[in-house]
């Protein structure tokens, strides 16, 4: 009991603490954070728990440096002098960056979230966590601006710009922002610091003139970013689609008109490589990174994150204004062809008319100066059979006969004694053959798939079909969606077994000696 009144009371005293005349002003550009770590030294509070509670209602919900919570206790406990909810979560946090593609009803319920509530699933609702860069946001900092501040206001402070993901550059001086060791590897959760407080983390990277260009060029893209979209939200597939038109645009195409991996990859690679050595972070280390911009690309929504497309968008060099175009013009014209289209033709042309000669496709190829696989993707789709050497015709004859029996790929081509790659060529000439080898595969699958599923309800038809729908997942799944009709039929057969009736309380009760 003792121990309970103390506590109130220590509340109590905390509570009244919170006056607005001993509060501060803002400093430029400071975060949330940073402004309570200076009323918690100013003040000379004894523990980190104390200053969260005077501010935030709470011991602990309110300390995180990078995501807001409880935001209606802070204005309320500081009796709005600071400013609105809305305006700090806005100026002085760094969760606009994440609600750059957000609908507005998204926007309102995320502000409201951190508002009124605790951080919650925050970070999966925004996507933090699939993003392939791990959901930590390091503290940052720029030793200039440190040094600077300490002479002119004796105390230096957390800048939210330099919080910001993509954002490893100081705008003022230019200089390659460093990592604080506080809070690393998940310490210090629930404490207050200044950048001066602490060391920094030496990632012992030189960066080339190059690599701080693409660095100075993703920063100011961010920056722009965010001061676009305080009203109204970016469509990330448009900018999507008009990043994969400048790419086409400069020749970064396959001769079927999708993007080339490598092009594409050596142009982010400069920018991720840059943002590496200047964070350490090993998330932007090998293959992956090419394939999560491809895939970036494809599939951007309104929930995709902004970092990787902003990525992109500094690895082709787009200036700010190019970036708003590409943000907020939507094109409904075809992505341009990756050459001039009178060029293209005449390849085409002179391809169909070398094929219709008898040249075979490795000589069209040479001829006109295109790859193979160019040649054999152009005649298949003007409908032009290649000539195939006497040699391969037996062999080709078994491939065919296999595949019409619904074999694998690799399967024919072991019974033709040639490779998989042999196969898939012959598939990829002849369409009709395709289209023959695919039917016969799907129905090759419907069959196995419903004998799989007859089997089981014969064994425990008794348990009824809802007990094997949750015994053969993915059976279930692909007759549910590619064989419906006969599902359902076969699934009326076994009826779901009836529970057993439960015996009432009174019957229960009865059944007991309760002398």
């Amino acid at each position: 009991m003792t121990a309970t009144v103390g506590q109130a009371s220590r509340q109590l005293e905390l509570e009244s603490l919170g006056e607005p005349p001993w509060l501060q002003e803002w400093l430029p550009d400071e975060t949330l954070y940073s402004f309570v770590s200076r009323h918690h030294f100013w003040t000379g509070l004894p523990r980190a728990s104390d200053t969260c509670q005077r501010f935030f209602g709470h011991p602990t919900e309110g300390t995180g440096h990078d995501l807001p919570a409880r935001l209606s206790k802070f204005v309320e406990r500081t009796r709005g002098k600071v400013g609105s909810a809305v305006n700090i979560l806005q100026e002085r946090t760094v969760l606009p960056y994440y609600l750059i593609f957000r609908s507005a009803t998204v926007r309102a319920k995320e502000i409201e979230s951190a508002a009124t509530k605790g951080l919650g699933g925050v970070k999966a609702r925004l996507g933090i966590l699939a993003n392939g860069l791990g959901a930590a946001h390091p503290l940052k900092l720029c030793q200039d601006c440190v040094a600077e501040e300490l002479a002119l206001l004796g105390v230096s402070y957390w800048h939210r710009d330099h919080q910001l993901p993509t954002v490893w550059v100081c705008e003022t001086h230019r200089r390659v922002l460093k990592l604080s060791t506080w809070r690393m590897n998940n310490t210090n959760r629930f404490g207050w610091a200044l950048p001066h407080h602490h060391e920094v983390v030496s990632i012992e990277k030189t960066l080339t003139s190059d690599s701080l260009g693409c660095l100075i060029r993703l920063a100011e893209l961010t920056r722009w970013a965010l001061m676009e979209t305080r009203q109204q939200p970016w469509n990330a597939p448009n900018l999507a689609y008009n990043l994969v038109a400048k790419l086409l645009g400069r020749d970064w195409a396959t001769s079927c008109r999708g993007l080339s991996r490598s092009q594409v990859s050596n142009a982010v690679l400069a920018v991720t490589t840059a943002l590496r050595d200047a964070s350490g972070n090993c998330f932007l280390d090998g293959p992956k990174v090419s394939a999560r911009a491809h895939r970036t690309l494809a599939r951007a929504d309104q929930t995709s994150t902004p970092y990787w497309l902003l990525l992109i968008a500094a690895a082709l060099g787009l200036s700010s204004n190019e970036l708003s175009a590409a943000a907020t013009t939507t094109s409904k014209k075809p992505i341009p062809d990756p050459q001039p289209a009178t060029v293209v033709d005449s390849r085409r042309a002179e391809v169909a008319s070398l094929l219709s000669e008898g040249h075979a496709a490795g000589r069209a190829a040479k001829t006109v100066g295109v790859a193979a696989g160019t040649v054999i993707a152009w005649a298949s789709e003007a409908g032009i059979v290649l000539q195939r050497s006497k040699a391969a015709g037996p062999k080709h004859a078994l491939i065919r006969k296999a595949l019409e029996g619904g074999v694998s790929q690799r399967e024919a081509g072991r019974i033709a004694g040639v490779s998989k790659a042999t196969v898939s060529q012959l598939i990829r000439i002849d369409r009709a053959l395709r289209e023959r080898w695919r039917i016969v595969q799907q129905e090759n699958r419907r069959q196995a798939k419903r004998s799989e599923w007859s089997r089981h309800l014969r064994s425990h038809g008794r348990d009824g079909a809802t007990a094997g729908r949750h015994a053969l997942p993915s059976t279930y799944s692909w007759l549910f969606k590619h064989d419906r009709d006969w599902l359902l039929a076969v699934n009326a057969l076994y009826p779901k077994k009836p529970k057993a009736a439960r015996r009432s309380g009174s019957t229960a009760q009865g059944s007991l000696d309760l002398s």
